[in-house]
């Protein structure tokens, strides 16, 4: 019984080797796209589901059934729709304010705030 056991063993232990010596695949993996394969012809975005669709025009993904977002495009993706372009920050009073600050700008906001006025904005953040 000892010998079917070191048997066993000796054939575990000669597989485990064997096995840690073929190396793993070293060849590149590549997606061929026809020049007909627009974007066009992505499918309809669905809820629950993450798309990606690549097109010889355009690679664009969908997340959980949201409008697909361009991640390249020939030529580059076009400019989203304008959002916040500047902000001026005023003291509660409405007084004191600095300068339009452009570019890049971040907010701190309070977790919880006290509205001393009420104002109308609009804004569109895409």
């Amino acid at each position: 019984m000892w010998r079917l056991m070191l048997t066993a063993v000796i054939l575990i232990v000669a597989a485990c080797y064997i096995g840690a010596q073929i190396p793993g695949p070293t060849t590149v993996s590549t997606l061929a796209i026809p020049t007909t394969a627009v974007a066009t012809g992505c499918p309809t975005p669905t809820p629950n589901y993450t798309i990606y669709c690549y097109a010889a025009d355009k690679f664009q993904a969908s997340a959980n059934g949201a409008a697909y977002a361009c991640i390249w495009a020939v030529g580059g993706c076009s400019t989203p729709a304008a959002g916040v372009s500047s902000i001026v920050v005023c003291n509660a009073a409405g007084a004191s304010c600095g300068s339009a600050q452009t570019g890049a700008v971040q907010l701190s906001i309070p977790k919880a705030a006290t509205t001393t006025a009420t104002t109308t904005a609009t804004t569109s953040l895409q």
